[in-house]
């Protein structure tokens, strides 16, 4: 094999970090445009821009486990000025976490970051800064007690200074490092100091957004030496097309140099490294034997959204490829680059000696979700792949993403903008605003309050769902219990329930909870504590109104009624009220149990006359049950309703309570919670049915979208029918 000329290789990681520094600066100057633009707020901006990203990360989690603090407890106080001759600044913090670790945040934000790096002088400065706020924090507190900014801080700090055994100061910037000599550890006396720095390639890395493997191009014909003869492997009558090749190794360690992991983002396994017997292997064999890597080596299976094909001199010839994924050959891939820069103090290794056989299928993009993962996991199977390998199903949010883009609001003038990645909205601005008019078309056709993304859709779906307690564990953790809910085969979301009356009924759950949240907000209670009323509001106007809520009339009017407003606000102090009835020390936690929930659903606040009216009269909703007395002929066996056809349709009779499943059916969510609270200190029954009566009134909250077992309904019919026959349903 021929020598081939290479060019110089600029790292995707580069220069998608760079496109992502231009998606960074839109995002601040958009909070500019409502908030200011001093060099303070515009770093204050750039922090609360850059936290979601740290938030999907664990970037700014100081724990595990329930008492993990996260970006929900995050705490602005954007500070800088001079105080008794000292220069401080500060711009947030987190709470002291259950390890006593304190986070304090900084930032610097710059306007044009191609034209900079941030110096190490620079870094020290804002710091240091940080850090005499801290001291002055723990050791003269008076000299800060009347700056408004920082009295939360102070306040924190003297109520948990004794538990405070380190400070970890977050520095983020859009800028680039310009060396990698910053300090990273220090110490106050016995309290620990270490620095994060997050930088614009570090937080280009943990977005994730703007990259696809469709970026992954690729043109023989520009630096890489030319077209590559190639063999059509597929008739003409296949849906697909199949090519083989042979790569130089020289194009090998160009690809994985240029694209890195990139190119296994539908593979199974990343490069494992050279630690590997096998991997040991092919490096040895690139370095010693190179001329026989083809006859030793397996070869790569790929795919490809566009493969273009000339025929030159009567071959054909592979020219470009689009979208490629190295679908198995992640580990030949990675050791034929480690082999070449391993051996680069010693001349480097002869990859134009080393061939490398490839299997490549073009398949369309509308085959991708189904013939991609097959092609994957047959490809791998001749070595054993463990469960955990095998990457979560994103279905639901791609088909949210679509259903977003067709569905437009009544009167066609405007629609929601589902982020299925953080940065697309920003994104897709930019690609449709090319000009002042069209930037201004799209923020009229998608304003940027109508937008939500996978963290949000599961903060709405869970907190209507009645799982306020999840949602006040912080976006991650809610949307990792999301995610479990969902994917259940018994009570999840079947993907194929996910069309456009799903995708409203978020909408308008979206709706009802930003309502909810204006409430909380009126009603003077903020912070931390603020976003968990949120959900527990939520979720108590679920609990109470549940079906009666017409979310399509909710989608249809894009707002919630006056009416809902008016009873928001005023449950939302009595919510709060009502959370802390049996709360400890430690509040903020007592908010994220079930058991804080359960009080909540014990409030019995008045309900307006008439209800809102987004309220449809109840279909299918349970009436009171009633037990005829003894002597009436049935005794415990047949329970008589007030209106037989709101529980049996018509003609059924009267329910028979022999049928444990029908009488667990039969009671409503109401019912359900009395019965639960009458189980907790009823003779023969224990906090246990009193818990399993809370889960029935749960499920039939929600519909019983599955029946109950026989062993669920011998439980449930148990506690019912004890609940009857003592008098807790009314007789006659």
């Amino acid at each position: 094999m021929t020598a081939q000329s290479i060019s110089p290789v600029i790292s995707i990681e580069e220069e998608k970090a760079t496109e992502f520094a231009d998606v960074l600066r839109e995002q601040v100057r958009e909070f500019a445009e409502t908030e200011g633009n001093d060099p303070l707020l515009l770093d204050g901006h750039l922090l609360a821009v850059s936290m979601d990203y740290l938030e999907d990360q664990g970037g700014v989690s100081t724990d595990v486990g329930d008492d993990a603090v996260g970006s929900d407890d995050f705490v602005r106080c954007p500070f800088k000025a001079k105080v008794q001759n000292t220069n401080l600044m500060i711009l947030g913090y987190l709470p002291v976490s259950s390890d006593g670790q304190l986070t304090l945040f900084t930032a610097r934000y710059e306007d044009d970051p191609a034209t900079k790096t941030l110096a190490l002088t620079e870094f020290r400065s804002r710091v240091e800064m940080v850090l005499r706020c801290f001291r002055m924090a723990y050791n003269n507190p008076e000299a800060l007690q009347g700056i408004r900014e920082v009295r939360p801080l102070v306040d924190h700090i003297g109520e948990h200074a004794e538990r405070i055994t380190e400070l970890r100061v977050v520095f983020v910037t859009n800028l680039r490092l310009g060396t990698k000599e910053y300090d990273r550890a220090a110490s106050f006396g016995h309290i620990e100091v270490v620095y994060d720095i997050y930088d614009v390639d570090r937080l280009y890395k943990l977005s994730d957004d703007t990259f696809s493997p469709a970026d992954i191009v690729v043109d023989f014909r520009e630096g890489l030496g030319g077209a590559v003869p190639c063999l059509e492997a597929t008739g003409r009558d296949h849906f697909y097309k199949s090519y083989l090749l042979i790569l130089s190794g020289t194009t090998i360690h160009w690809l994985f140099k240029r694209y890195g992991p990139r190119l296994y983002d539908t593979n199974l396994r990343s490069y494992l490294d050279n630690k590997t017997k096998v991997n040991k292997e092919i490096i040895k064999t690139v370095k010693d034997q190179p001329e026989r890597f083809l006859a030793y080596n397996n070869g790569l299976t790929a795919t490809a959204q566009e493969i273009e094909i000339e025929t030159i001199h009567g071959q054909p010839c592979v020219t470009r490829i689009a979208g490629l994924q190295i679908v198995n050959g992640a580990q030949t891939t990675g050791s034929i680059y480690k082999a070449q820069e391993g051996a680069k103090k010693q001349g480097g290794a002869d990859l134009s000696q080393v061939a490398v056989a490839v299997k490549l299928t073009k398949v369309a993009s509308e085959d991708l979700r189904e013939f991609v993962p097959r092609i994957t996991r047959y490809a791998n199977t001749q070595n054993p792949i463990q469960a955990a390998d095998l990457e979560a199903n994103e279905e639901l949010h791609r088909r949210m993403e679509q259903l977003a883009n067709d569905t437009w609001c009544p009167g066609q003038a405007m629609r929601w903008f589902y982020e299925r990645t953080r940065g697309s909205y920003q994104a897709a601005m930019n690609r449709e605003g090319t000009t002042p008019k069209r930037k201004a078309d799209f923020k009229r056709q998608i304003p940027k309050d109508q937008r939500f993304g996978k963290t949000d859709m599961a903060k709405y779906w869970m907190a209507w769902s009645l799982y306020p307690h999840l949602v006040s564990k912080g976006a991650q953790k809610n949307f990792d219990a999301f995610k479990k809910i969902v994917s259940a085969t018994d009570g999840g979301i079947p993907i194929e329930s996910v069309d456009e009356t799903f995708f409203k009924h978020i909408v308008a759950m979206a709706i009802l909870f930003r309502a909810a949240s204006g409430a909380v907000a009126d009603a003077g209670i903020g912070g931390g504590v603020g976003s968990m009323v949120k959900a527990y509001l939520t979720s108590y106007l679920s609990y109470r109104l549940g079906d009666r809520l017409d979310l399509d009339e909710i989608w249809q009017n894009q707002a919630v009624s006056p009416e809902i407003r008016e009873l928001l606000d005023a449950w939302a102090p009595l919510v709060l009220e009502r959370m802390t009835l049996n709360v400890g020390q430690h509040t903020t936690e007592w908010f994220k149990k079930e058991a804080c929930w359960a009080d909540v659903k014990g409030l019995s606040l008045d309900l307006p006359a008439p209800l809102p009216p987004e309220c449809r009269a109840p279909e299918q909703a349970a009436a009171p049950i009633h037990v005829s007395e003894p002597g009436a002929g049935h005794g415990l066996n047949t329970v008589v309703l007030a209106d037989l056809g709101q529980v049996c349709s018509e003609g059924e009779g009267p329910l028979d309570l022999d049928d444990d499943v029908a009488v667990t059916k039969a009671m409503t969510p109401d019912q359900w919670f009395e019965a639960s609270k009458w189980a907790a200190n009823a003779e023969g029954f224990s906090d246990w049915d009193r818990d399993f009566a809370l889960d029935m009134a749960k499920q039939a909250n929600r519909g019983w979208p599955k029946a109950p077992s026989e062993k669920q309904a011998k439980f449930a019919a148990r506690i019912a029918r004890g609940a009857m026959r003592a008098g807790v349903y009314q007789l006659r």
